[in-house]
């Protein structure tokens, strides 16, 4: 029984390397796409503030002025020039956080049975973060790790125990 198990779980960590990966290339899209448009956003914005200048030169009763004026106020541009920036932000931070979460996965998703030095904490940290993301929001989850050495063990089995203590609190 506790062969098959182990042979389940080894199978259930393949399969989860497997979905890491396959998320994480999306992931790297997105983010590179906000990064440029978070550039594109502040070429348009200096642009608008080039603009915006230049409109105080004109007759405020000139067709180009009014124009001007109404395309500014129908499209909300006072608005949009204030939130974007922040929507932005937020959409970076949640693809940020989405990364991590992938990567602490393909890391606890690692087979082997076998025991190896390791430093515990880096999987602990991992465990952490995908707890933290199962949290409803008014919960927070703070650790507080201390230093220590490098360990003889099975990192994946730690890693298991730390997430069943977490998922246990969290149902609770």
């Amino acid at each position: 029984q506790k062969l098959e198990l182990s042979d389940r779980l080894a199978g259930l960590g393949e399969l989860s390397a497997g979905i890491a990966h396959e998320i994480n290339n999306p992931i790297s899209y997105v983010r590179s796409n906000l990064q440029e448009l978070q550039r594109d956003f502040n070429g348009l914005a200096e642009f608008i503030a080039t603009l915006d200048k230049a409109s105080d030169e004109l007759d405020l009763h000139s067709p180009v002025y009014q124009r001007l004026l109404s395309a500014y106020q129908q499209l909300h541009i006072a608005a949009i020039l204030e939130h974007a920036p922040e929507r932005l932000r937020d959409c970076q931070e949640g693809v940020e956080r989405a990364a991590r979460i992938v990567s602490d996965m393909r890391k606890l998703s690692r087979s082997g049975h076998d025991k190896q030095w390791c430093q515990v904490n880096d999987d602990i940290t991992s465990v952490i973060n995908i707890a933290r993301a199962r949290l409803p929001a008014s919960v927070t989850l703070e650790a507080n790790l201390i230093s220590v050495p490098d360990i003889y063990c099975n990192p994946s089995q730690i890693a298991q125990v730390v997430m069943n203590i977490l998922e246990n609190a969290i149902q609770a």
